[in-house]
């Protein structure tokens, strides 16, 4: 009778499936210690920063009448992000350093509470209603470099105050109805620009 032969795999089956092996290994051992980078956290919506500057803010608004006058008042008196507020700038750090609301048809007097936004840089008001005397609060911006306020009714003398604002470099109050001009100007050793002309 004639035997069977006894199959058996040949060499180059015993030599794939090995390596066949190995490589799902590593691919399960890569799989395992895979690093998609770090977590994403979720988007959150920041709160309002800067809560004392808002109130400031908010006060001047309803003084100068923000309500009922103002051409363009977008952003105010809302959540949004200071700088998201009409004519308001800040800072790195969410401060605020500048506000130019020149032309936009405020009324009032300039609110002593302005003096308190100590980080403020630039202040344009002019070419609005605004009335009554300069604050001698204003003399408390120590950052200050540009002062506008030319072109309104604002009326007395310039408080003497705003001979402490070292870091001024221009001063504008043309075109308004102020009586006297303070020696202690002559103290601005950093203006480069005085604009006095047109007051009564």
């Amino acid at each position: 009778m004639q035997q069977l032969e006894t199959w058996r795999p040949r060499a180059a089956s015993r030599r794939i499936w090995p390596a066949v092996w190995f490589a799902a290994f590593v691919f399960i051992v890569a799989a395992a210690f895979r690093d998609d980078g770090p977590a994403v956290p979720a988007v959150q919506t920041p709160g309002p920063a800067d809560p004392q500057a808002r109130a400031i803010l908010t006060a001047f608004y309803h003084a100068t009448g923000g309500d009922n006058y103002w051409k363009t008042s977008t952003g105010w008196l809302s959540d949004r992000p200071l700088d998201q507020w009409h004519g308001v700038q800040i800072n790195d750090a969410g401060k605020v350093i500048g506000l130019r609301l020149s032309n936009n048809q405020l009324t009032g007097p300039i609110p002593a509470e302005l003096g308190q936004l100590i980080t403020l840089e630039v202040l344009w008001l002019s070419h609005n209603q605004l009335i009554g005397p300069i604050p001698a609060e204003l003399g408390q911006l120590q950052n200050l470099k540009d002062l506008s306020l030319g072109g309104n009714v604002l009326t007395g003398p310039i408080p003497t105050e705003l001979g402490q604002l070292q870091n001024l470099k221009d001063l504008s109050l043309w075109g308004n109805r102020l009586t006297a001009i303070p020696a202690e100007l002559g103290q601005l050793q950093n203006l480069e620009n005085l604009s006095l002309g047109g007051n009564a």
